[in-house]
């Protein structure tokens, strides 16, 4: 929504504001120019993200192709019986 983007963009706002000031106090020079912070910030091997998402990704917004046509599943035989009491051989392990 449009409060989002506006609530974002105060909040990016009051980062670059708030970097600028500390590299200005960590070097003891003066502060950077907005667009002297955006080329710093534009050569860095990273990108940063201008606008937040329109609304966040879900997991059923996400396409799949899910056909198990022709696939077998595999049988039960292939499971293991147990050793025994698997909490007490785990205790003594602990132990």
């Amino acid at each position: 929504t449009d409060e989002d983007e506006d609530e974002y963009e105060a909040a990016a706002s009051a980062a670059r504001t708030a970097a600028v000031e500390s590299d200005a106090a960590s070097t003891g020079s003066a502060p950077l120019s907005e667009e002297e912070l955006r080329a710093k910030i534009g050569k860095l091997h990273i990108k940063m993200a201008t606008k937040a998402p329109a609304r966040p990704v879900r997991d059923e917004d996400i396409p799949r192709t899910e056909n198990y046509e022709g696939y077998q599943f595999p049988t039960l035989e292939l499971l293991e019986d147990s050793d025994g009491n698997y909490t007490e051989k785990m205790e003594a392990f602990v132990r």
